[in-house]
């Protein structure tokens, strides 16, 4: 077959390696060339891109397809857009937490009231519990961390799954495409780790979106009630009802979350049940879930910048409830050594009386207290008097004071809050660093790729 080559092509027929080189090299770029100017042809099909080739540069730009295969070049298409992903999807990560914590540290010492199944529980604040997000975030930047490790490994070079005869250096196609190692089994390489890694993957971006979504859950419920203490700055409004002010955002970003799970398992559903070499699950990229969890993530900040905390309203729900109780139960036992389940008891009493009679815990009676623990007490064999003056007993029932005598690591007080939160600002600072190294590695081996073809281009 004879064709009539450009000008610059002139020459380049010879079998000589470097002449094939050359030819094969300036082809190429001559293809991008002309797939990049408006309204051009851009094939995704390899076949079609080769087909391209040839008709410029003769059945010599076949030689590009030796000992290669759609398979491995696929496998490695996909590896490169997963590992791009991850990286931009981890540096939308660490935007959404370093907003966390900005938020945190706003609010470290607000009362906030937690819940466990569904009832008020304890008092904590709000930058301890802004925190506990921030914190299960960071655990996924660890797991994208881990993944990036052996998303970044080549199969690039095994062909289809024997590799083949050609002496192909897998080692240096890694290094120019900036992958740190290799896939090593050729059969492994294209029809097993396609599927481990994919898994791998979406199940990190669903562990991310479960987080949020427990964020978007715990708002939209307290903002059932008709005096919520977070509320939306912009709302949506009703046609029909004109005192509606709808969470419209937080429903959508609910939305999005669900998509964001449903096609994560779309692809773990694929992948079941499917022998070596099928590509039922191939169909599913992970890559769009990680982009779908960007936009998550990116929405989960830019929501969360709508959504005020009325600090005041916040220490009311708190207030006007027995979620403190369980310390005035504590102090019992450190001050006036009660057994635990005495105290307990005893607690447990007060609080329905209270409840009983409407009243708040600052409102119980101090006179009341004393008898229901004196008749408490004598019921389980002890004869002691109420142990704490009135005082005593109206600091143990308030929610500064619960917040303030935690002890533990983690807790809500607020020299812990603080320590939390410089220990992940210094772990956000870390992961920051990271992303941007990873980055940094693959310009440097785009740039290593680009100066090796144009060397082969012009015959260097």
């Amino acid at each position: 077959m004879h064709l009539d080559l450009p000008p610059a092509l002139t020459g380049l027929r010879e079998l000589a390696p470097g002449g094939r080189q050359r030819l094969i090299a300036r082809v190429l770029t001559q293809v991008i060339e002309e797939g990049s100017k408006p309204g051009a042809s851009r094939p995704s099909n390899y076949l079609d891109i080769e087909a391209q080739l040839i008709a410029i540069g003769g059945p010599e730009m076949s030689r590009i397809h030796s000992g290669r295969s759609r398979q491995d070049m696929l496998a490695a298409y996909r590896q490169v857009v997963m590992r791009e992903e991850l990286l931009r999807t981890f540096g939308d990560l660490n935007d959404l937490r370093e907003y966390l914590l900005n938020l945190a540290e706003t609010h470290a010492n607000a009362i906030f009231p937690a819940y466990t199944w569904g009832v008020q529980a304890q008092p904590i604040t709000f930058g301890q519990y802004l925190l506990a997000f921030s914190e299960e975030l960071e655990r996924v930047a660890q797991q994208l961390t881990e993944a990036y490790a052996r998303v970044n490994l080549s199969p690039l070079g095994v062909a289809v799954t024997g590799t083949n005869s050609f002496p192909i250096d897998r080692n240096r196609l890694a290094e120019l495409l900036g992958f740190d190692g290799l896939l090593e089994n050729g059969f492994g390489a294209n029809q097993l780790s396609p599927i481990r890694l994919g898994v791998e993957v979406v199940g990190i971006a669903e562990a991310a979106a479960l987080v949020i979504a427990v964020l978007v859950e715990d708002i939209q419920v307290q903002y059932h009630q008709s005096r919520p203490w977070l509320r939306p700055v912009v709302a949506g409004g009703s046609s029909i009802m004109p005192q509606k002010l709808n969470p419209t955002g937080l429903n959508n970003l609910r939305h999005r979350i669900g998509v964001l799970l449903a096609d994560a398992w779309q692809f773990k559903l694929h992948a079941h049940n499917v022998s070596a070499g099928l590509h039922d699950y191939k169909g599913q990229e992970p890559a769009d879930v990680l982009r779908a969890l960007g936009a998550v993530l990116r929405e989960t900040r830019s929501e969360l910048s709508n959504w005020v905390l009325d600090v005041e309203r916040a220490y009311e729900e708190v207030a006007q409830d027995y979620s403190a109780a369980s310390e005035l139960a504590n102090v019992l036992q450190r001050v006036g050594n009660v057994p635990f389940r005495v105290a307990h008891h005893f607690a447990s009493e007060l609080v329905a009386f209270g409840r009983a009679h409407g009243l708040v815990p600052m409102q119980l009676p101090y006179s009341e207290a004393r008898r229901l623990f004196s008749e408490i007490v004598s019921t389980e064999g002890y004869s002691m008097e109420f142990p704490l003056s009135e005082e005593e007993f109206r600091t143990a029932l308030s929610p500064e004071h619960m917040v303030a005598s935690s002890q533990v690591i983690g807790g809500p007080q607020p020299a812990e809050v603080s320590r939390m939160l410089a220990r992940q600002r210094d772990q956000l600072q870390a992961d920051r660093e990271w992303v941007r190294s990873r980055w940094e590695r693959l310009e440097q081996a785009s740039t290593l790729l680009n100066a090796t073809f144009e060397r082969f281009r012009d015959g260097i």
